[in-house]
C-alpha cells in the first residue's frame, strides 16, 4: 500500500507527529493525570509519577517537535518517524509486561495504542524519503 503522493505522506507523518506533541505537552503540564491515564490510581502517589510523567511527555514532545521540523524544513524524516515508532513499541511492551499489576482494561487499551502507533510509524517510514518521487 502507498499513500498518493511524498507529500501527502509528509503531511500524515506531520499530523502524527503533532498528535505526539500535544499528548507530550498535556503530560508535562499534568504529570500525575498522565500517570494515572497509563497506570491507574497507583500513580497517584509520590514523586515518582511526576517525575517519570514529566520525562515520557518531554520524550514524546522532542520526537514530535524534531519530526515536525524536518516536515517544515523538507528534511528527511525516515529516522525521526522510526525513532518515534520505537519509543511506542518500547511503551507497549514495558505495558504488558507489566501484567497483573495493571488493571486488564487499562493494559490492553494501552497496549494497543501504544503498539498501533508503533505500527503507523512502521507503515510511514516506507511512504517518507522516496527516492525519485516529488510532490
Amino acid at each position: 500500500m502507498k499513500l498518493t503522493s511524498q507529500r501527502d505522506s509528509r503531511r500524515v507523518v506531520a499530523l502524527w507527529a503533532a498528535l505526539r506533541i500535544a499528548l507530550g505537552m498535556t503530560a508535562l503540564r499534568k504529570p500525575l493525570m498522565a500517570s494515572r491515564a497509563w497506570v491507574g490510581p497507583d500513580a497517584a502517589r509520590g514523586l515518582a509519577p511526576v517525575v517519570l510523567g514529566r520525562a515520557a511527555g518531554g520524550r514524546d514532545v522532542v520526537l514530535g517537535a524534531g519530526t515536525v521540523a524536518c516536515t517544515l524544513a523538507g528534511a528527511p524524516l525516515r529516522t525521526w518517524v522510526l525513532a518515534g515508532g520505537a519509543a511506542d513499541a518500547m511503551d507497549a511492551a514495558a505495558t504488558w509486561l507489566a501484567g497483573p499489576d495493571l488493571p486488564r482494561w487499562r493494559r490492553t487499551l494501552i497496549t494497543v495504542v501504544s503498539a498501533a502507533s508503533a505500527l503507523t510509524a512502521a507503515f510511514l517510514a516506507t511512504q517518507v524519503d522516496r527516492v525519485g518521487e516529488h510532490g
